[in-house]
């Protein structure tokens, strides 16, 4: 049985995702990082979910490009979320050598 997707409020900011794993799903971004923020329910404080750390350009905005489509699948937990990051950064050191 699937999970239905939370229903989006109506003062919904549109940076926020609607995530069938996290619930809600933001991408921030910084000069030396990226992160990933989460929140259960929209009227829960955002948590760190996952961080990408990485100077801004190509290779961050692809690391986090593809971190955001696994929000929006079903069967993520932040473990396996992490897992996957440090996997698309090992890829991504080797490209860079």
């Amino acid at each position: 049985m699937s999970k239905k997707r939370p229903k989006k409020p109506a003062e919904a900011n549109g940076s926020w995702l609607a995530s069938p794993s996290f619930g809600w799903a933001h991408e921030a971004k910084a000069p030396t990082k990226a992160y990933l923020e989460h929140k259960k329910a929209w009227q829960d404080k955002a948590s760190c979910l996952v961080n990408v750390n990485l100077r801004k350009g190509e290779q961050q905005s692809q690391v986090m490009a593809a971190l955001v489509e696994k929000c929006k699948e079903e069967g993520w937990d932040k473990s396996k979320l992490v897992d996957y990051k440090n996997g698309l950064l090992a890829e991504s050191l080797e490209k860079a050598e």
